[in-house]
């Protein structure tokens, strides 16, 4: 069976030794019956996962994340990349975290052709077009540098044109463009004790030890001691953290062929 946050929850209250009177201030500062403070307590445990899980997405790009998507980019127009239709299942949608590559679908047989496009920002194509002006301001076959060797025919072909959340396509075209995107999601908010998904089954340890700093800080109920106050676990939580980056990077780089 799947690992899920339960075990996890638990090592979260059993390390802050939260007990629930049956008369008390609760660790959110409510008063009641300690179905009331249990619940609270409960809430805050799953913000502070929730908060752990998201710290972890904004460091790393997980394998578990990555996904192809289909999109359509209206004529003279733009999409948001926050909800994007998954490439082989039309039923499931993405917010996208990053992008990897990008690709316009040339035709609709099967299988389809897709054909690679460059994927930018407004503000570095603007950088490359004043390059090209540069570079071709007296004589278009003196260049110094590779990226300085391209025509102004090459400068004019599709780009995908990322601003914000948004992308499209630049020059824009009369017509609707069929695009297939690859890139790495967001990962859905834990709401449930039993959510499972990558960090629950493999990265159970960080989010323990994550967990137990939020949700110390958030309850305001630090552990008490007779030596004082027992340290939160960072150094834990940032170890854990380490390890699970480097496995998940070597999973997915261990065998692949790198780029050049």
């Amino acid at each position: 069976m799947p690992a899920d946050l339960t075990p996890i929850l638990s090592a979260v209250k059993l390390y802050l030794q939260v007990n629930y009177p049956e008369v008390s201030t609760g660790p959110a500062g409510s008063q009641g019956g300690a179905a009331v403070t249990e619940a609270a307590f409960q809430q805050l445990c799953m913000l502070a996962l929730n908060n752990a899980r998201k710290f972890a997405e904004l460091q790393h790009d997980w394998r578990c994340e990555e996904v192809r998507v289909r999109a359509t980019i209206p004529a003279n127009s733009k999409v948001p990349m926050t909800a994007l239709v998954d490439y082989w299942n039309a039923e499931e949608t993405w917010d996208i975290k990053s992008l990897q590559s990008a690709y316009i679908v040339v035709d609709d047989v099967t299988p389809e052709s897709l054909r690679p496009i460059e994927i930018t920002t407004a503000k570095s194509w603007a950088r490359k077009q004043m390059d090209i002006d540069d570079a071709y301001a007296e004589s278009e076959f003196e260049t110094r540098y590779r990226g300085e060797a391209i025509s102004d025919f090459n400068s004019r072909l599709s780009q995908l044109i990322i601003m914000g959340d948004d992308m499209f396509l630049y020059p824009a075209v009369d017509e609707d463009v069929d695009i297939v995107l690859d890139g790495y999601k967001w990962l859905a908010e834990y709401e449930k004790s039993t959510s499972v998904d990558f960090f629950t089954q493999r990265g159970t340890a960080y989010l323990q030890f994550a967990a137990i700093c939020e949700a110390n800080l958030l309850a305001k109920t630090f552990v008490m001691r007779q030596e004082g106050n027992i340290a939160p676990p960072t150094r834990e939580r940032d170890e854990n953290l380490a390890v699970l980056i480097n496995h998940d990077s070597y999973s997915v780089e261990g065998g692949a062929v790198q780029d050049l």
